[in-house]
């Protein structure tokens, strides 16, 4: 995530390609990776997490809270379930 609104889509490689180059703290603006540094690593970074909801904050990088997926509470449930039925047997 690459401008720090925990959703990496389009706008983040207009933040990369905006900022390329420039230098600072981490997650400045176009730094998907966090390195302090937005290069070539950031549209890999982009690339592969597009489309992603990273549960951040503005302005975080990203680096907020994550939700889990639904899937897994489900199973982590029934997985749950499972352990206290074989205890009862």
């Amino acid at each position: 995530d690459a401008n720090g609104n925990g959703v990496v889509s389009a706008h983040d490689y207009d933040c990369v390609q905006a900022n390329f180059g420039h230098t600072g703290e981490p997650w400045i603006l176009g730094d998907a990776n966090g390195d302090g540094v937005v290069s070539a690593d950031d549209y890999g970074s982009v690339q592969s997490n597009f489309g992603n909801f990273l549960g951040g904050v503005a302005g975080s990088g990203g680096a907020g809270a994550s939700a889990p997926e639904p899937t897994s509470l489900a199973l982590l449930g029934l997985g749950g379930l499972t352990l206290l039925r074989r205890r009862r047997k």
